[in-house]
């Protein structure tokens, strides 16, 4: 004999218990509005007593409630009487409260489930963005060092000012970060979730390099004055703003040098600053009275609305301060070598990535006007995130392109034509052999 059934009801009509022992989280009603809106998927249907009193799934109850869904799936149990469902009750939460996930196995299935149905399938879970990011990087190797391409400092780039790059989902631009254009070509009418650069420091290479011929950068290179070099970032600040998402967050490496230019900056674009990370390095490097050994990223947001956040005080496994402890340039090692070989200040490729983790979603884009050799585009797609940069100096692009090539054997795409860099790096070595 039945005697349960399945009916559709409105959630209005449907009654708390007496006792209301059981709490929603404003999170867990928020998940659940968010399964009803994007999938309309109600879990499990809400067990209801003959009076249309809830027993179990108060927490979609509530959602539908919120939403004003005119009627959601419920399952009526006839069969029990109010005291035994009043057990009943107690028994199914407590039992579901004693569960527990092997995190590795969920995060594998996930990651299956992404492949079988789509990227977009992960979207409807009960699973907040943070620990999402957390579980599917369980079973993800760490950023890899890669062995570097070659470099030529005589050699002819292959990139053209200009020319716009598709590396996999990313895109790099070579041009000039402070016009307005360069950003509508870029962005094609996305938004960043996250501004994150490491501007030029408004300082000569000598002052940043142990290489004694090492060539200044375009700009920002020690020839500005304090308002000169403040006007500098308000400039491209202002169009990162413009380009990014409502809430989302920047963060600016700077030399202790300019913090102020760069906090006036920012408080010109804006508002007050959000936090100011340090970045203390294993080793210290060049210095006068004292070595230097760290440097500061200052963050501030774009407006008012709420900003990402996947960190949560260590609520999903991401326990992060505003001390940064990463390797610099400073620690030996061939790699290190290479690196500088490129530029004269390369960031560490985990750093990157750890802080882009922190205040984005998969699949969300970070902006980076100042990309230099890419180390941003290599910590975005081990992030599974999508790197939006421009930069000035054709030789930088070229040995981005070269690093994700050598790193996870993406070919880049010319997007004015088509033509892959491989084929055009095999062009520019023919012209100059012959």
């Amino acid at each position: 004999m039945n005697t349960h059934s399945i009916e559709y009801i409105s959630p209005l009509a449907l009654k708390p218990r007496v006792r209301a022992w059981r709490k929603y989280p404003k999170e867990q009603i928020e998940t659940a509005c968010r399964l009803l809106s994007d999938g309309g998927q109600v879990v499990e249907p809400p067990l209801v007593d003959s009076d249309n009193c809830v027993v179990c799934g108060g927490a979609i109850v509530l959602a539908a409630q919120k939403l004003g869904l005119e009627t959601i799936p419920i399952l009526r149990v006839s069969s029990m009487s109010p005291e035994e469902l009043r057990l009943y009750a107690i028994n199914a939460h407590k039992l579901a409260d004693m569960g527990s996930y092997d995190d590795l196995l969920l995060g594998e299935e996930l990651r299956e489930l992404e492949i079988l149905l789509g990227e977009d399938a992960l979207k409807v879970l009960a699973i907040t963005e943070g620990e999402l990011t957390r579980l599917l990087a369980l079973d993800q190797p760490m950023v890899e060092k890669q062995p570097l391409p070659k470099t030529d400092e005589d050699y002819e780039p292959v990139t053209r000012p200009g020319d716009l790059w598709k590396i996999g989902p990313h895109r790099l631009l070579c041009g000039n970060s402070l016009f307005a254009s360069s950003y509508k070509t870029l962005m094609a009418g996305e938004l960043a979730q996250f501004g994150f650069t490491d501007m030029p420091y408004n300082l000569p290479a000598r002052d940043i390099s142990s290489n004694p011929d090492r060539e200044d950068f375009a700009f920002a290179y020690g020839e500005m004055s304090p308002n000169e070099f403040t006007r500098f970032q308000t400039t491209f600040m202002r169009h990162m703003k413009e380009w990014s998402e409502p809430g989302s967050l920047h963060a600016f490496f700077m030399s202790y040098h300019f913090l102020p230019e760069t906090f006036r900056a920012g408080m010109i674009v804006f508002g007050r600053a959000k936090a100011m990370c340090t970045w203390i390095k294993s080793q210290p490097g060049q210095g006068g009275l004292f070595r230097s050994q760290t440097e500061q990223i200052v963050y501030f947001k774009n407006g008012d609305a709420p900003s990402r956040n996947n960190v949560n005080l260590g609520k999903h496994g991401r326990n992060r301060s505003t001390a940064w402890h990463y390797d610099g340039m400073t620690t030996a090692s061939s790699e290190r070598d290479e690196l500088l070989k490129l530029h004269a200040t390369p960031k560490n490729v985990l750093l990157l990535k750890d802080a882009i983790l922190d205040v984005t979603s998969r699949g969300g884009i970070v902006l980076d006007p100042f990309a230099g050799i890419g180390s941003i585009f290599l910590a975005a797609q081990s992030a599974e995130r999508r790197a939006y940069g421009i930069e000035i100096e054709p030789k930088f692009v070229d040995a981005t392109l070269r690093r994700m090539r050598s790193a996870f054997g993406i070919d880049p795409i010319r997007e004015a034509d088509g033509a892959s860099f491989s084929e055009l790096e095999a062009a520019c070595d023919l012209e100059v052999q012959s």
